[in-house]
């Protein structure tokens, strides 16, 4: 986990009392689905929800080291590696529950969530300089924003 998300897992917390979302996924394929286990453990507060989600998405990157790239793009370069990210191939929410519900206060609340992801879809791979990735994020909107869990990189076959 990189500082980033580390800062804001911590603002998260302070701000929402301690409240936190994780998400558990099983290995998966494109002809079967996904079996996701959505866990909320509340903070000092009870929490108003509206419905509880998930999102799935994917991603193209594509990482090239420098010294594989024209000697002309090498001189310009100061980082060690071309990044490019082409944007989403897919996105999408699935709703697990869309029953407005209060949530006690330091509680423990699981759902267990069933996604079926389209077999056109791109399967996961990881080559020399490309990569596809699928992420997925589980969240509760409260109707005045969303807590969500990190993205989980998930391997789909």
């Amino acid at each position: 986990m990189n500082i980033f998300k580390k800062i804001k897992k911590t603002f998260a917390r302070l701000t929402d009392s301690g409240l936190s979302v994780t998400l558990e996924l099983n290995s998966a394929d494109l002809t079967a689905p996904i079996n996701a286990l959505i866990t909320v453990e509340t903070g000092k507060k009870s929490i108003h929800i509206k419905k509880i989600f998930l999102r799935i998405k994917s991603e193209e990157k594509i990482s090239i080291p420098k010294e594989k790239l024209p000697v002309r793009m090498r001189r310009k370069m100061k980082q060690k590696f071309l990044e490019i990210n082409t944007p989403q191939f897919t996105e999408k929410e699935f709703v697990v529950s869309q029953e407005e519900q209060k949530l006690e206060a330091s509680q423990v609340y699981t759902w267990p969530a069933e996604i079926h992801i389209n077999q056109e879809d791109l399967s996961s791979y990881n080559g020399i300089y490309a990569k596809h990735l699928w992420l997925l994020t589980a969240g509760l909107d409260t109707g005045k924003k969303d807590i969500q869990s990190d993205w989980e990189n998930f391997h789909l076959k």
